[in-house]
């Protein structure tokens, strides 16, 4: 079904049909896939990822019950199905609502978040809901039912949402685990004990509203003027900066207003059992003794998470190997205090415990200048000796440095050595559908043209782990931007980012 014929009424009057016979199956066949199973973002083994088998309504169609919409039983049969990661967009265009706008000049076919917008260009009038109101102004539920596996019993259970656009309610077997004053910003995750929310045996039920943004903002520009149009200003009327979010979203010189501004879950969601307390985020720091490059200290970090009322002490293990060649590993222990419902940031410095440092390191190198060698930091934590849980990642023996020629220019070092800073500015997907190989493949483009580095651009998004991993093991450089000016939001802190 195409509406980029219809002009005029007969958009919309396809638009209510599609609305009623296809909310439940998918008969569109978009140039864009929707995004695959392997989760964008580092998940532990034995993680249950959620991706197949969700659904999706309007929240002004479906209401906003969490408590019923949560439970087993209630009805889906209108909802549109969907795979997760997903925008409300994304899902609409599969099931033949909207049109591709990825091409031609459907996107011109489509209401845009802004009001002032839609009357400018007389989008309005392309409201799938009865009323023409904007479909982007209210909620969207996304609605999953999933058996736990048998060795969650008894565990704790965490629910891991890795990427929020922009804010959510979250609902677990009728009762709310979040609201959405908690759970907002695109590059935050967002991590729940569910412990007690889920059903060891039986059914579960997650329901997620998904909110829009803040500050939807207003284009302004649309590129239709064809080879000797204009861009427009990049970034509309700049709102969207009041929000933590993806700035591009609202049009860019590459790429027009994405109509929801990219609302819905952009990356995956997942739950993983643990004992009593949880390990995650691990990461290490080196930093290579030049100029003879005979060892490097490594700093270690990460957090702790314990769940119950009362303090625990924690027995944290921390082990760097190489990954993949010969040589030697080194361990360390430490006992650490996680006071009750606390995230506890714990720092291993090499000052304080002297195994973190590796002798005679292989050395990471940027593309063309070397190997790309990584090192395995695994962190496991024991409660009274008893694992407890287990995180992993991977970081290369490297020290980057700067220094100012005597011509006044900047140049760059890597392991004392003055490297030709090559590359562009990469950007995301139009509506982020894009899959893990798909950014892998980004990334090896850029490493086969020989690129040193990658300016992540900062009017784009922070993106997921594949990414930044694929870049280490190619031998890329990254420089991430975070866009910022002066309408900025009041209470946006770096951790947002």
């Amino acid at each position: 079904m195409n509406l980029l014929r219809n002009r005029n009424t007969g958009a919309v009057g396809m638009a209510a049909v599609s609305l009623l016979i296809c909310a439940n199956q998918l008969i569109a066949n978009p140039s864009f896939p929707e995004v695959g199973p392997e989760p964008l973002g580092n998940v532990t083994p034995g993680a249950l990822v959620l991706h197949e088998d969700w659904c999706m309504r309007e929240s002004v169609l479906a209401g906003d019950d969490g408590a019923a919409i949560s439970r087993a039983g209630f009805k889906t049969t209108d909802w549109y199905r969907t795979s997760v990661p997903a925008t409300a967009l994304g899902v609409l265009v599969r099931h033949g609502i909207y049109p591709d706008p990825y091409i031609g000049t459907n996107n011109m076919f489509i209401p845009d978040a802004s009001d002032d917008h839609n009357r400018r260009y007389q989008l309005g009038r392309f409201s799938h809901l009865p009323d023409k109101s904007n479909p982007w102004a209210k909620p969207y539920w996304f609605r999953k039912e999933f058996v736990l596996p048998e060795p969650y019993a008894g565990k704790t259970v965490w629910l891991h949402l890795d990427g929020i656009n922009y804010c959510a309610d979250v609902w677990l077997n009728g009762r709310q685990v979040a609201a959405a004053g908690h759970v907002a910003g695109m590059f935050k995750r967002f991590l729940f004990d569910v412990s007690s929310f889920v059903r060891k045996g039986g059914t579960n039920t997650l329901a997620i509203r998904v909110h829009p943004l803040d500050f939807p903002g207003d284009p302004f520009h649309e590129q239709i003027g064809g080879v000797a149009g204009g861009f427009g200003p990049n970034g509309g009327d700049g709102e969207i900066l009041r929000n933590v979010t993806e700035y591009s979203a609202i049009g860019w010189d590459w790429v027009p207003a994405a109509r929801d501004r990219n609302m819905g879950l952009w990356q995956h969601v997942w739950l993983e059992a643990t004992g009593p307390v949880l390990v995650r985020d691990p990461a290490a720091f080196a930093e290579v003794r030049l100029p003879n490059a005979e060892a490097a200290t490594v700093t270690v970090r990460c957090q702790i998470e314990n769940p119950l009322m009362a303090e625990q002490t924690v027995e944290l293990t921390a082990r760097l190997a190489p990954d993949g060649f010969e040589g030697a590993a080194v361990e360390v222990h430490t006992n650490v205090i996680a006071r009750g419902h606390t995230t506890t940031e714990v720092i291993l410095k090499p000052t304080q415990h002297p195994p973190l440092v590796l002798r005679n390191p292989h050395l990471w190198w940027p593309v063309g200048y070397g190997q790309q060698p990584l090192y395995r930091l695994e962190t496991e934590v024991r409660v009274q000796g008893q694992l407890s849980s287990r995180a992993a990642s991977r970081f290369g023996a490297r020290t980057v440095g700067s220094l100012v020629l005597p011509s006044g220019g900047r140049a760059f070092t890597v392991n004392g050595r003055l490297i030709r800073m090559t590359g562009g500015a990469w950007i995301p997907d139009f509506l982020m559908s894009w899959s893990a190989q798909r950014y892998r493949d980004e990334v090896r483009l850029m490493a086969e043209g020989n690129h040193t580095i990658v300016r992540v651009n900062g009017c784009g998004i922070v993106p997921p782990d594949v990414f930044f991993d694929e870049c280490d093991r190619r031998g890329l450089l990254v420089w991430q931007g975070n866009y910022s000016g002066q309408n900025a939001g009041e209470g946006i802190e770096a951790q947002d980012f």
